[in-house]
């Protein structure tokens, strides 16, 4: 089989590998975040949040009509995994070409081996790393973006081995095309627009550190035409002087082009074309610009006009930021990291936590943090962790870059400068502020990629390096070189251990840096115990020692990424996004309006009315919209229509303003009044002074922003107000449970809990209404496989599925209030068989102890029992569940499991007066017989939790 076979098959084989994979683990239907949008604006062809991904939207809609599967969301998800995989195989071909640079193409079977296993074991390290993975198993711009970013370095890989043939150009040419396309899925593809130029100037350029300032400087004028020049320029044309100026220029180029051309200037020629292919892949914005026209369901920005559309391009709508000021942390945030200063923030916060943690979770490990929390900062994670793959990847990668340095430094540089590009420099452009929403290691992927280049490079540095020390005949000497000091390191962290008492920062990473140490050398020694036997062996005996090689370093990065990503990236079976969007719509009334507070409660809402036509009627109101002036006009103008008293000039001359707290009065019509009450279970009519107190709503208004000194209301504040008084009680108004307090401007006496959702009535008895609330948890609600312990759910979708909890212990608590104690354990039952706890814990031992408390009262002691031992598991030194149990167990005369349940307790806390007092009398009551009842009862008679 001829090479070029067989390389093919290799990337065709980590193409299927990898895809399968992702088929496997792919999201059934939507997921959390962006994911609902994008899937609904592909289905609609609608305008999603600046600025936008057109490409990604058009070929979205195309997955979105084939009827491989039933499922919009699932049919969409697979462009994902389609894409990843073909990045896989494109990743695999990359490495190749880098690895032939120096060494050439392979000439023999062995060769083969070393290169291919090689390129095979780094491909799909990154296949299965869990960024990476994430994003190629749900509906997200980041696969695609990343697609394009391989494409465009592995172009440029094939346009150096042609470099000196005329039809080379034509590579440079498709690369300047593809940037133009993929700027309609991300930008973030444009930032290998650096490491290509690199390239250019190590094949064409003289070395020299006057050409390379040229070169440089020629490589920041041509990124600066890409961005911000073509990317904000066009916009900005359009928008000073006129489109016909753009075409103009457009034409300009073309004719420069072809002039150059003709006269023989063949760089001029293909610098002019390329601005050319730019932007015409830029182009792909016109669909954003013709679609905004007709007015779709989703519309962002309405950029249906010039003006609109430069401000959706330059993202107008989330503000401007200073790269340069670096103290973007939050004062109010409860969860806040202290800084010295911007350096330290700079360092501490942003490459730190928000690259290096990043960085640690793809090759190293990610679990629990193993450093303790430094003094004064308890909110401070632990950069490295080696939980799950003790650092094997990240060792073999580092062998890797030795090695490539060693061998092609320029090949190198061109892989660090990308690795920078896409890492540290995105840090220092974006000035991320403390805190963020969510993680944002999706933004690093492609420098998790140029990383996984060198643990491409890894195999064959590892077997090239140790066939060196075998010749040299100084092996055992330079593993001890790596091997002392790691065993040293690991010895001192001992000592410190034991000399501080406990872990300190420095015992900490000086057995981190042991661990490592020791398991790079054993990685090396059994590199050159094989590669001792190739030097042996001959013939087959060689392939098969090399293949031995391979299998093993697929087994301790890829396999080993694969193990122990597999559980927490397998999507198959999660359906919490659609069931609790389709939870949340049902918990309204008719032709009602909802207040939501981000994207995780509007995006798949979105995705459920408008492609699945659910529940249409009602009006989503996104608070953080809420304060741009084309949201508020399509609330106005768009079906269903939203009350808005205000005229379209006073919507754009809206901003925040200046506030004092007031006293807000509402009336209420005498019909709502009555109905509501009805509702809250109150069967007697009014007396007249309760409708007289019935003509009004009042709550005190404050003000929601405070800046030296001055304080406001923001402009969402301002419009739910409106809305509320333009409506009039006409249309039933609700706010989503996952709204803070501080946005529902001090109504909440008046809000009552339906299900996920709170409704704004006229009557503030109850804070639930019990025959709503009961059947649209019995009966509406939808909570598949929240019972199935085999599907993953995050620590977000665990967050948010307490909501389903709180529902139902607001409903159980209505009951044991009344002493209606069938009602309440019916309540309890069905919320443990549709959400138990060994699936969906509980955030807090306090509800726990709760719930155990009315299961108590209702004398199922059973259950009492078990669910007191369940907290102990998690927390054993929980006083309060031990005092119940050893009651529970006084209680019912069993007396030496109470007995050694008081004597563990008194090992971890001997001196414990109160429990030695209680240990005391359990043996007493032993040695009196069981002929004298013990009449203590597991809970105090006051004992209410």
């Amino acid at each position: 089989m001829g090479d070029k076979r067989i390389r093919r098959s290799l990337a065709f084989g980590v193409f299927l590998v990898s895809f399968l994979v992702y088929l496997r683990t792919l999201a059934p239907t939507t997921s959390f975040w962006d994911c609902g949008e994008f899937i609904t604006c592909s289905y609609l062809l609608g305008v999603p949040h600046p600025p936008g991904a057109p490409l990604y939207l058009l070929i979205g809609r195309l997955f979105s009509m084939i009827p491989f599967a039933s499922d919009i969301g699932y049919r969409v998800n697979l462009f994902s995994a389609l894409a990843s995989g073909l990045t896989i195989a494109l990743t695999f071909l990359t490495i190749v070409r880098f690895i032939q640079i120096w060494r050439g193409r392979p000439t023999s079977a062995e060769d083969r081996w070393l290169v291919y296993g090689s390129a095979v074991v780094g491909a799909l390290s990154f296949a299965f790393t869990d960024t990476f993975w994430f994003n190629a198993v749900e509906a997200e711009v980041y696969a695609i973006s990343m697609l394009f970013t391989v494409a465009v370095v592995y172009l440029a890989l094939l346009w150096w081995e042609k470099a000196d043939q005329p039809i080379a150009d034509r590579y440079l040419l498709l690369i300047a095309y593809l940037f133009g396309l993929a700027i309609g899925v991300h930008l973030l593809n444009i930032l290998a627009f650096p490491a290509i130029f690199l390239m250019v100037y190590f094949r064409k350029g003289k070395l020299s550190w006057s050409s390379l300032i040229r070169f440089g400087i020629v490589g920041l004028l041509a990124f600066w035409a890409i961005y911000p020049g073509i990317v904000k320029g066009v916009p900005y044309v359009m928008e000073k002087l006129s489109s016909w100026v753009l075409v103009l220029a457009v034409f300009a180029i073309v004719a420069g082009a072809y002039e150059a051309w003709r006269r023989g200037k063949q760089w001029a020629a293909s610098a002019l074309t390329a601005a050319f292919l730019v932007l015409l892949g830029y182009s792909t914005y016109g669909a954003i610009y013709l679609r905004s026209k007709l007015d779709p369901p989703i519309d962002e920005n309405d950029p249906e006009n010039v003006v609109n559309l430069v401000k959706y391009l330059n993202r107008e709508q989330y503000g401007t930021w200073s790269i340069w000021d670096r103290r973007r942390w939050k004062p109010e945030s409860a969860c806040r990291n202290e800084y010295s200063g911007s350096l330290d923030f700079l360092w501490d916060y942003q490459i730190r936590a928000m690259y290096i943690r990043y960085f640690g979770w793809q090759y190293i490990g990610k679990g629990p943090s193993v450093a303790p929390a430094e003094p004064n900062d308890a909110c401070r994670a632990s950069t490295f962790t080696m939980q799950g793959l003790w650092a094997i990847p990240f060792l073999i990668g580092v062998m890797g870059m030795v090695h490539h340095i060693r061998r092609d430094w320029k090949g190198a540089a061109v892989v660090g400068l990308l690795f920078i590009m896409m890492g540290v420099a995105i840090v220092l452009y974006l000035n991320q502020e403390d805190p963020q929403p969510r993680e944002r290691d999706y933004v690093y992927v492609g420098s998790f990629y140029a990383f996984a280049l060198w643990i491409g490079m890894g195999l064959l540095g590892f077997m090239e390096t140790a066939r060196e020390w075998l010749r040299s005949g100084k092996a055992l000497q330079r593993l001890l070189y790596i091997l002392g000091p790691a065993v040293g390191c690991l010895a001192l962290a001992l000592i410190l251990r034991n000399a501080l008492g406990g872990e300190s920062l420095a015992s900490t990473y000086l057995r981190g840096l042991g661990l490592a140490g020791g398991i790079f050398g054993l990685i090396m020694l059994a590199t050159i115990a094989a590669q001792s036997q190739i030097e042996k062996a001959s013939g087959n005996k060689r392939l098969a020692w090399l293949g031995v090689v391979t299998t093993a370093f697929l087994l301790i990065s890829p396999a080993k990424l694969l193990s122990f990503n597999f559980h927490s990236h397998d999507r198959t079976g999660q359906y919490v996004p659609y069931d609790y969007s389709y939870n949340l719509l049902q918990s309204c009334e008719p032709n009602a309006i909802i207040f939501t507070n981000g994207d995780n409660d509007t995006f798949p809402v979105w995705f459920l009315q408008y492609v699945y036509k659910i529940r249409p009627d009602i009006r989503i109101v996104n608070l953080s919209l809420l304060n741009t002036d084309w949201y508020i006009k399509q609330l106005k103008y768009m079906e269903p229509k939203v009350p808005i008293s205000l005229t379209d000039e006073q919507i754009e001359e809206l901003r925040a303003m200046p506030w004092k707290t007031k006293r807000i009065r509402i009336p209420v019509p005498e019909d709502v009044y009555l109905q509501h009450r009805r509702e809250a279970g109150v069967t007697s009519p009014p007396t007249p002074e309760e409708l007289e107190k019935s003509r009004f709503i009042e709550f005190d208004f404050r003000p929601t922003l405070s800046y030296a000194g001055v304080e406001g209301i923001r402009v969402q504040d301002y419009m739910v107000l409106n809305i509320i008084y333009a409506n009039q009680w006409k249309k039933p108004i609700y706010f989503a449970v996952t709204v803070s307090p501080e946005n529902k401007i001090g109504l909440d006496r008046y809000l009552r809990m339906d299900g996920l959702d709170f409704k704004l009535v006229s009557y503030p008895a109850d804070s639930i209404a019990v025959q709503q609330l009961r059947e649209n948890l019995f009966d509406k609600f939808l909570y598949r496989n929240l019972d199935n312990p085999k599907v993953y759910y995050d620590e977000n979708m665990i967050g948010l599925l307490q909501n389903y909890r709180a529902a139902f212990l607001r409903l159980a608590y209505y009951y044991a209030q009344r002493n209606q104690l069938d009602q309440m354990v019916e309540v309890l039952d069905k919320m443990e068989r549709v959400m138990p706890e060994d699936v969906i814990p509980l955030r807090s031992d306090e509800i726990g102890l709760q719930i155990a408390h009315w299961y108590y009262r209702a004398e199922r002691y059973d259950e009492f029992e078990r669910r007191l031992k369940r907290i102990l598991r998690n927390n054993p030194d929980n006083p309060t569940a031990i005092s119940w149990l050893v009651g529970l167990y006084r209680m019912q005369q069993r007396y030496p499991e109470a007995i050694a349940l008081m004597e563990q307790w008194l090992k971890r806390y001997p001196t414990d007066a109160r429990a030695q007092r209680l240990l005391q009398e359990l043996r007493e009551s032993v040695s009196r017989g069981s002929e004298q009842k013990d009449t203590a009862r597991a809970l105090p008679d006051t004992a209410r939790h």
